[in-house]
Order: C-alpha cells, then structure tokens, then sequence
C-alpha cells in the first residue's frame, strides 16, 4: 500500500531523518544489523547533512548498519558525479565508521556489465552468506574481517595509510556543527576490497535464485519519471533475474550502474523523496498508474512511502 507523508521541504527532511533513525532502531532491537541502499541526487543530500548532525548520529550505532547504493554513475569515487562521494562527504564521512559497513558500486570495469555482476556477487555473501561476510575495506582484498575492526583511518599492515591524501575533501558541516574536525577522508579504491565480486560471482553456492531483502531502500524521481537508474525503455528497467545492471541514462554521465526492479521491490521498506515544482506533471502520472519506472516499484510485502513537499502532495 502507498503511503504519503508531505511537510514544507526543509521540516520534510526533518521528518525522514526522524523515521529513519527511529526505522534503524526498531529493526536493530530484533536483528544483528540494518541494511540500507541509499540513492543520489541533491534532495538526499539534504536528509544526509540533516544525519550527520550530532543528534543523529548519536542516536544509532551506525556500525551496525551496512550501506549500499541504489545505483551509481559510472564514474571514479571521487568524481564530482559520483553518488557514492556525495554521500561520504554529506553523511558517512563523520560518523567514525569501522571497516566493513561500506558497500559502493564497483566503476572500475573496462566492462560494466563485469561491475554489475561483481557487486551482485557482493551483495549475496553480505545477505545470504553469513558464515564468511565480505569486508569491503580490507586493503588486500581477502574479505577478512578483524576480530577488533580498526578505524578508517587506520594504518595498513604494510605501514601504509589506507587512504590516499589526494581524496581527502573538504566537509560540508563546520567544524562547530559537527563537534569535530569535519569528515573522514574520501575511502581510495584500493581500501574498498577491489576484487572481492568477482570470487563471489564465481562461488556456485552463492547462486541462490532469491533476491536480497533490504531493511531500507532510499529512492527519488526524476522529471522523466525515472529511479535509482531506471529509465523509460532502458533494458535494465526489464530486467527480472539480474539484481544489478548496466543501464544508460540520457544525460551525463550516460552510463550507470541500478539494482533491479525485483530488488527494488523486494525490500521491507521503500521511500521516496520527492521536492521541487517541476516533479508536478510527472507525479500525478505515476499516481495515475502510468508504467513509467518509479510507479513500477511496488514492494510486494513491504512498505513504500512518499514522502513529498506539500506542494506536490496537493497534485495529488
């Protein structure tokens, strides 16, 4: 059942980051760990800033929360474009994160259709294979996990730092709002376990014809109708076995990487949210039930909130 939730824009990310906190809460009282898939884009960006703030990120024990995206231009980590550094910058950055909670799109395949099948394998050891979790920032990529994980900025085994000087970016909150010296420097590709995919993809036990059931999956829309990086008439947006693919957008950058729409809807929770007058038209045709992406995901079981500025929400 759809959900709508809507609030002037700025008490709007207010109330996300209220839910969402109190979403992580509720589910880690009865499970181990959280897992989320976090989307891009400039309205994100806001709940992101809003989650760094010290209330919230003493609210949780965000180490026990494992991030993943929804979906990625194909674009190094620290591109300007990429939505991975958006939300490390915004977000992830300041909260002291030990290793092991971050899970990018790999975008560092001559092929991306190799990246798509090496961060599905990932994603099945981190959902089905619980006897050997992947650790993303292991720097030799053997997916072992300290018994007493070290901080990000912790020194490698070879005396080397395990990120590079050169992706270090200033925060987006002062040193007075966040009560410290600003974010983490942005993780190299090196420390995020490059290689990791591709032993999964080739593990036959890990082939299980499931899909994988996030606790919560982050989403917006575009002015096309479009989500995560599912286009109209794009292939991807067919797709019903693949969790993860390749698709094209049609603007820059072109190609990205998506989960799935099975994926999509197989999550406990999906949110969108949705601000700016110009998403109007587009809004009242996907409540309509036009089949454009975003009026596709339609989580079978779980629960799918819009969460609109009160502007939108009187379109519909």
């Amino acid at each position: 059942m759809r959900l709508v939730r809507s609030a002037p824009p700025e008490a709007l990310i207010e109330q996300v980051a209220h839910a969402l906190v109190q979403a992580v809460q509720q589910t880690l009282s009865r499970q181990e760990r959280f897992r989320i898939a976090l989307s891009g884009g400039s309205t994100p960006r806001a709940l992101y800033e809003r989650l760094a703030c010290p209330d919230f990120r003493e609210a949780v024990d965000w180490t026990r929360v494992r991030f993943f995206w929804g979906d990625e231009r194909y674009v190094p980590h620290d591109h300007p474009q990429s939505n991975f550094r958006m939300a490390f910058e915004a977000w992830l950055g300041h909260l002291s994160l030990p290793e092991g909670c971050l899970f990018p799109m790999p975008t560092d395949c001559a092929d991306p259709n190799e990246c798509a099948r090496q961060y599905e394998a990932t994603l099945r050891m981190e959902f089905f294979d619980f006897t050997s979790p992947p650790n993303p920032l292991s720097v030799n990529g053997e997916g072992e996990r300290p018994a007493s994980p070290p901080s990000l900025l912790a020194e490698r085994g070879d005396g080397g730092e395990r990120f590079s000087d050169a992706l270090t970016h200033p925060s987006p909150l002062s040193p007075e709002a966040s009560g410290e010296r600003g974010s983490q420097p942005l993780p190299s590709p090196a420390a995020l376990g490059e290689g990791l995919g591709v032993r999964a993809y080739e593990n036959p036990s890990l082939r299980a014809e499931k899909f994988p059931t996030f606790d919560l999956i982050l989403l917006g829309m575009g002015d096309d109708g479009h989500t995560a990086s599912l286009f109209p008439s794009d292939p991807a947006l067919n797709e019903g076995m693949r969790w993860v693919m390749p698709a094209t957008a049609p603007f820059e950058p072109h190609q990205r990487l998506t989960l799935t729409l099975p994926v999509l809807n197989n999550a406990h929770r999906v949110w969108f949210l949705v601000v700016g007058q110009n998403k109007q038209t587009m809004l009242q045709r996907v409540f309509n039930g036009e089949p454009l992406p975003a009026g596709l995901v339609q989580p079978a079981q779980g629960e799918l909130i819009w969460w609109l500025d009160e502007t939108l929400a009187q379109t519909v």
